[in-house]
C-alpha cells in the first residue's frame, strides 16, 4: 500500500468495509436457505444448477468477460446434469409415529 493511500482511510471506511466483508457471504446463503424452506427440493436444485449459467451471463453483460470455449461447453453440461439429477426428486411425506393415538387412549 502506498503511504499516501493510508491517509485516505477513515474509521467509517474501515467499518463499512468490515461490515460488507461479513454480510456479503452470509446474505446469499441465508436467502438460499429461506428459498429452500419454501420450495420443493426439485425446484431448488434446478435453480442451483442454473446459477452457474447466470453467473456466466452476468460476467459477460456486466463485466464484459468473454467466456472460453471450455466454459461455453461446460455450462450447459453442468445445468443439464444438475437438472437431470433433480428429475423426479420429491420430498417424502414425514410419518409421525404417535403411540398414544394408536392405542385410542387420546
Amino acid at each position: 500500500m502506498h503511504p499516501l493511500e493510508v491517509g485516505h482511510l477513515s474509521l467509517g471506511i474501515i467499518a463499512a468495509a468490515a461490515g460488507l466483508a461479513l454480510l456479503l457471504p452470509v446474505l446469499p446463503i441465508e436467502l438460499e436457505m429461506l428459498a429452500l424452506r419454501r420450495m420443493t427440493a426439485t425446484a431448488f436444485g434446478t435453480l442451483m444448477a442454473v446459477e452457474s449459467a447466470l453467473g456466466l451471463l452476468l460476467g459477460l453483460l456486466v463485466l464484459g468477460q468473454l467466456p472460453s470455449i471450455v466454459q461455453i461447453i461446460g455450462i450447459p453440461l453442468v445445468v443439464l446434469a444438475g437438472t437431470a439429477s433433480q428429475r423426479g426428486g420429491r420430498r417424502g411425506n414425514t410419518i409421525h409415529h404417535d403411540p398414544v393415538a394408536e392405542t385410542g387412549l387420546a
